[in-house]
C-alpha cells in the first residue's frame, strides 16, 4: 500500500461532507497532482457504478471504493480521514471514518486484487485505525502508514 501513498492524494476533513463529496474529492486529488487519469469523469463514473452493485464500507469505520477503468494510466490510491464519520452503508452500520479510494486500469487485475487485500488486512488492525483516525495532517498520515508496513 505504502508504494501508492502520495501526500498530495491524501485529505483530512474537518468538516462535513457526504460519501459522493468526498469521492470527488479524492478523485479531484489525484487527478490535480498526478498524471494518472485519463479522463476523470469516467472514472468517478466506474466508483459510482461500483456502489451502486454492492457497499465497499468494509466496516470498523473504513470504506474502499474502488474500480477498474481503462481511463487510468495506472494504479491510483487516495486517502480521506474525516473527523466527522459519515454514513457509508457498512455491513456492521458504522459510520465511517477512513476512506481509502483505489483504481486500477484492467491490465494491472492481480496486482489492484493484491492491493485491495493489502489494505483490508491492515485496518483491521484496530492500533493502526486509531492512528490513521488521529491523524491531524497528511504527513501524519504517511507517517502512520509507513510505520505499519515497514514496521
Amino acid at each position: 500500500m505504502l508504494k501508492y501513498v502520495k501526500v498530495k492524494s491524501i485529505l483530512v476533513e474537518n468538516g462535513s461532507v457526504g460519501k459522493d463529496e468526498i469521492i470527488k474529492k479524492l478523485i479531484n486529488s489525484i487527478y490535480e497532482n498526478e498524471d494518472i487519469i485519463i479522463n476523470k469523469d469516467n472514472f468517478l463514473k466506474k466508483i459510482f457504478e461500483r456502489e451502486v452493485m454492492g457497499t465497499t464500507g468494509i466496516g470498523k469505520g473504513v470504506a474502499v471504493p474502488h474500480a477498474r477503468c481503462e481511463d487510468l494510466k495506472d494504479i491510483v490510491l487516495a486517502i480521506g480521514v474525516l473527523k466527522r464519520a459519515i454514513e457509508f452503508n457498512t455491513p456492521d452500520d458504522e459510520k465511517v471514518n477512513i476512506i481509502i479510494l483505489v483504481g486500477a486500469p484492467k491490465d494491472k487485475n492481480t496486482e489492484y486484487l493484491n492491493l485491495l487485500s493489502s489494505i483490508s488486512k491492515a485496518f483491521r488492525n484496530r492500533a493502526f485505525r486509531d492512528s490513521i483516525i488521529e491523524s491531524e495532517t497528511e504527513g501524519d498520515i504517511i507517517e502512520n502508514i509507513a510505520n505499519f508496513f515497514e514496521g
